[in-house]
């Protein structure tokens, strides 16, 4: 996005949150989100989005902070305009902005759901992460998301595990590319974070799942260290001794202006909540899992203890094939 429309949109984000109340609908704040990875990818200024649907500038920054209710029609003449002509997404769409998503809970489905994600991911103030499986994809390397894509040990160490393996990787990885099934898309990047407080809390059993090669999993142990070490990222190891003291596979935590979301993987699917019993669980499962996780830096210590292994590990793999 040019400086001038990023400003333009600061601003105007400003002075809405200083002088209406925080008046927060969820699914329309993923749909906001969703709208503004377009209008940024495509390079547009908030007037010109205005423009398309004879509105305020103001009018569509409310929109894409979820601060206001937002019509379909106004949606699907800006994803239009952006270059959306996907059927499938449009009523995607649709069912966010409808009840109940306009209030506390609900299900993002494909197709889109994983770029909706990632585009609430790159519009968030603070993440907080939290697996027990895998590595998130916000924080995964090429190799580890190549090698995901081809493990035949990926259904093992999933909550679900009945789909074909192909369908399963997608679930789990995210789409790969655009595809004529789902017709023109945005397809944000898995990896390149740029929100400024994020934290990953791993469970021990993260650091030596063999779902990917050991030397593919030492490289990417090697990348959220050095990450944290640029201070981009606050890593956080559950030791085995925790006990139960996590959440059971994989959970994010999204505070995106005055929106906090809380996102579960499902088949298919992510499922949000805002408030209530789920919300609730969410918040004791991060505020449990920090309290029993390492510190920083006996964290790191622990991934780097892992990358060692990890990577012996793979040289002896090697030799062995090699000699074999």
């Amino acid at each position: 996005m040019r400086p001038a429309a990023a400003d333009q949109w600061r601003s105007v984000a400003e002075h809405h949150s200083k002088t209406e109340e925080s008046v927060i609908f969820p699914g329309h704040a993923v749909v906001g989100a969703y709208l503004r990875a377009f209008r940024r990818d495509r390079k547009l200024r908030l007037t010109d989005a205005a423009r398309t649907i004879g509105a305020s500038a103001a009018r569509v920054c409310r929109m894409e902070l979820g601060t206001s209710e937002s019509k379909p029609d106004a949606v699907h003449a800006l994803l239009k305009s952006y270059g959306l002509y996907c059927p499938r997404c449009l009523k995607t769409i649709n069912e966010l902005l409808a009840p109940p998503a306009a209030r506390d809970r609900f299900v993002d489905t494909q197709p889109g759901c994983h770029t909706r994600l990632r585009a609430c991911e790159q519009d968030a103030n603070r993440l907080r992460y939290f697996s027990s499986y895998l590595i998130p994809p916000a924080f995964r390397t090429h190799s580890y998301t190549t090698a995901l894509r081809a493990s035949d040990a990926l259904s093992a160490h999933l909550p679900w595990s009945t789909h074909h393996s192909a369908e399963l990787a997608t679930e789990v990885v995210g789409p790969d590319t655009p595809t004529r099934r789902y017709g023109t898309h945005l397809w944000l990047p898995t990896t390149g974070l740029t929100t400024r407080e994020a934290t990953l809390i791993l469970d021990a059993s993260v650091l030596r799942r063999t779902v990917v090669p050991p030397g593919v999993l030492a490289e990417q142990l090697r990348a959220l260290r050095d990450a944290a070490h640029r201070g981009r990222l606050t890593l956080r190891v559950l030791p085995l001794t925790a006990g139960a003291s996590g959440y059971p596979g994989a959970l994010t935590e999204i505070t995106r202006r005055s929106t906090r979301l809380y996102v579960q993987p499902a088949a298919r699917c992510f499922h949000y909540s805002a408030s209530g019993s789920t919300a609730t669980s969410a918040e004791w499962c991060f505020t449990n899992s920090e309290n029993e996780a390492l510190s920083a830096e006996g964290s790191l210590a622990a991934i780097e203890e892992a990358a060692i292994q990890l990577a012996q590990l793979a040289e002896r793999d090697a030799a062995a094939s090699w000699f074999s």
